[in-house]
């Protein structure tokens, strides 16, 4: 509560536009969007922020109002009325989600600054371990489903690199790096590692990720003052044997270590999404035991009758049978988070030799 007093923006504008950037919007033409003009008589601001998983809407840009944000996708085609209609208050039902729970709640949802993410909850779950034993912290991860990585008993070590086909640790990175920067807190208290080194090798995630730790250390997050916490010492290189031991740790799993303290906290697990489907991109899954593959399949758009077999993960591959679809997704079962959903006329002997 210090902390959010200590950055609460007054007089906040009541309506904002992000424009999603990051990797997949700035491929898709994101940067070339004409949104400032568009609202520059009105005094509404247009933000930059990064991608919040549906690649397949880029460009895109969200507006942002009191408890509700639409998502306006394939700005490519040209700014639809309906856009400056929601900014001006006619909004259809919700598009873009309200940003309550999971790792993926503020993901393309702010602007980057210390303000809006702790306006969104961030190092709540930071503040709640820096009071407990490192013994109920770990208590408290494996309850929510979540494991502690190791550490060397000084430093804890994060690839933040991403399998072959896999986004996640990107887009976490380049959209919410406050969200790591906390997990390594939180991970921190639990093994006694006073220090941790980040190894991030995309010039875009390094420097989302370094601006996130400059505000951080400046605010005290890092020494513990802000927190009452221990002090905790972050470095960030560019590849792991800079790093001069294994990583413990990948950016999934300490950003996840931020959910542990959430009422409740189901596991998820976040999935790569390709191939054959119109809504590609980063997909948040719930694994409470009633998800399937055909549900994540309805989850991006996609018939289940309509596809052949999934390819999942991106090192080790398996495919996955339509017998299989109705089977609950688990941890073992996703892998590395990597599938690519396969059209009818795929050749599937190509897929089942490699």
């Amino acid at each position: 509560m210090r902390l959010h007093e200590a950055f609460l923006v007054p007089n906040a504008p009541p309506v904002r536009v992000l424009r999603h950037r990051g990797t997949c919007g700035d491929d898709a033409g994101a940067a070339a969007i004409a949104l400032d003009a568009l609202f520059r008589d009105t005094g509404v601001p247009v933000m930059d922020a990064a991608c919040d998983g549906a690649c397949w809407a880029a460009p895109a840009a969200t507006v942002v109002r009191a408890g509700h944000r639409h998502r306006f996708a394939r700005l490519d085609r040209g700014v639809p009325p309906a856009l400056a209609a929601c900014v001006g208050g006619m909004c259809d039902e919700p598009q873009a989600g309200t940003g309550v729970g999971g790792l993926t709640a503020r993901l393309g949802r702010n602007d980057g600054t210390l303000a809006d993410v702790l306006a969104q909850g961030a190092y709540a779950a930071a503040a709640i371990a820096a009071r407990l034993p490192a013994t109920r912290v770990v208590e408290v991860a494996r309850s929510a489903g979540r494991n502690v990585p190791a550490s060397d008993g000084d430093t804890l070590v994060v690839r933040a690199h991403d399998a072959p086909g896999a986004v996640a640790a990107r887009h976490l990175v380049e959209g919410d790096p406050h969200r790591l920067i906390e997990g390594i807190l939180v991970a921190a208290r639990a093994t006694g590692a006073g220090r941790a080194r980040v190894c991030i090798e995309d010039a875009r995630a390094r420097a989302a990720f370094e601006r996130a730790l400059a505000d951080a250390s400046a605010a005290g997050i890092l020494d513990g003052s802000a927190l009452t916490g221990d002090p905790v010492v972050i470095e960030v290189t560019t590849d792991d044997a800079s790093a001069g031991i294994e990583p413990g740790g990948d950016v999934e799993a300490l950003c996840a270590l931020t959910t542990i303290f959430d009422s409740p906290p189901p596991p998820t697990r976040l999935v790569s999404l390709s191939g054959d489907l119109a809504r590609f991109g980063l997909v948040e899954v719930p694994l409470d035991g009633n998800t399937t593959w055909a549900g994540l399949l309805a989850t991006a758009g996609v018939m289940p009758a309509r596809v052949q077999a999934l390819l999942v993960g991106g090192t080790s591959r398996r495919l996955v049978l339509p017998a299989d679809y109705d089977t609950p997704l688990s941890i073992d079962a996703l892998g590395d988070g990597v599938v690519r959903v396969l059209s009818p006329d795929a050749d599937l002997g190509e897929f089942e030799a490699r």
